[in-house]
């Protein structure tokens, strides 16, 4: 067989910036080798029912947060946000879980009981249904009564990255700071001031990476028949694999 045949196809997926993930500093490499991004997932503000004043205030004390990032001529500061709509809730049944475990860290023997319990799993097993339904593509119902829309379980999800991309003859001595500790410190102001805005923050892992994007890039797969089949069918690969 011609080595040609073994080849990948071209792929939109070629055109993404994010190369490698550097567990030691949690950053992740861009496709230049030099440049280096951290991704947040970021609490959304709720904004419905709120008055004009206080998503003004919100949007003021956000542009204050970016407008503190540091200024240069060259290889400027970026920060990016990306915001969808998860259809994929069953990380609600694992933080009832896990809010079990951190309410009983003291006892564990009490929080296994708990999780054991038949009432337990067959709120669980109910509630885990009721999501599955209500996630579905055509919904749970149509509200024809008021707003005529398809009342389907979605979570806002919102993730921010920023970085600095370096040109390639870019003069590093000049800069004050060691490249990672400024985005170190960059980021650090950043997340204050969104936390001052009443946004919280998460730093994104290669998992949280790759199970971000693999359903992104397959909404639809035809071998699984929900998103969770698939990362379950689909893991990310072990770290050794990772790196290869």
């Amino acid at each position: 067989m011609c080595s040609a045949d073994l080849r990948r196809p071209p792929s939109f997926t070629d055109q993404l910036p994010w190369m490698e993930f550097e567990r030691e500093h949690g950053t992740f490499v861009l496709e230049d080798g030099v440049s280096r991004a951290l991704l947040y997932e970021l609490d959304p503000l709720p904004s419905e029912a709120r008055p004009e004043a206080y998503l003004a205030e919100r949007a003021r004390e956000i542009q204050s947060a970016l407008s503190a990032l540091p200024e240069f001529d060259d290889a400027p500061w970026v920060v990016q946000f990306f915001c969808n709509d998860d259809t994929e809730l069953s990380g609600a049944i694992e933080s009832i879980q896990s809010y079990i475990l951190e309410c009983n860290a003291n006892t564990p023997a009490r929080a296994q009981e708990i999780l054991g319990s038949a009432y337990t799993r067959s709120f669980l097993e109910d509630l885990a249904e009721h999501v599955r339904i209500a996630a579905r593509s055509e919904g749970l119902f149509n509200d024809d009564a008021v707003s005529g829309n398809r009342w389907r379980a979605r979570k806002r999800r919102v993730r921010c990255a920023i970085y600095r991309r370096f040109p390639p003859d870019y003069d590093f001595a000049r800069d004050p700071m060691d490249p990672l500790e400024a985005l170190q410190q960059a980021e650090a102001g950043l997340m204050a001031g969104l936390r001052e805005a009443g946004v919280g923050s998460r730093p994104m892992s290669a998992i949280d990476f790759y199970t971000w994007l693999l359903p992104f890039f397959n909404p639809a797969p035809d071998f699984a028949t929900s998103i969770a089949e698939m990362l379950a069918l689909c893991p990310y690969p072990a770290d050794d694999e990772a790196a290869g």
